[in-house]
């Protein structure tokens, strides 16, 4: 499935327990901008985008450098 243009190999799959900062590192190693989140089933769970993880992290970056 991973030979299909947009289609990420499921060894890339996140899990619903994985951290943002283990989602940046496998981002970090691959090429794509989007990871499929899979749940304890093996089933689905959601997405997650390359571009809104980064701003989300950039954001907790900045408001802890700030001290908020």
């Amino acid at each position: 499935m991973s030979d299909m243009p947009g289609m990420v190999d499921s060894t890339l799959a996140l899990s619903v327990g994985d951290t943002k900062q283990q989602a940046l590192a496998t981002f970090c190693e691959t090429d794509v901008n989007y990871l499929p989140v899979i749940d304890k089933n093996g089933k689905l769970a959601g997405v997650v985008n390359r571009g809104k993880l980064n701003s989300e992290l950039l954001v907790s970056i900045l408001e802890a450098a700030q001290g908020s």
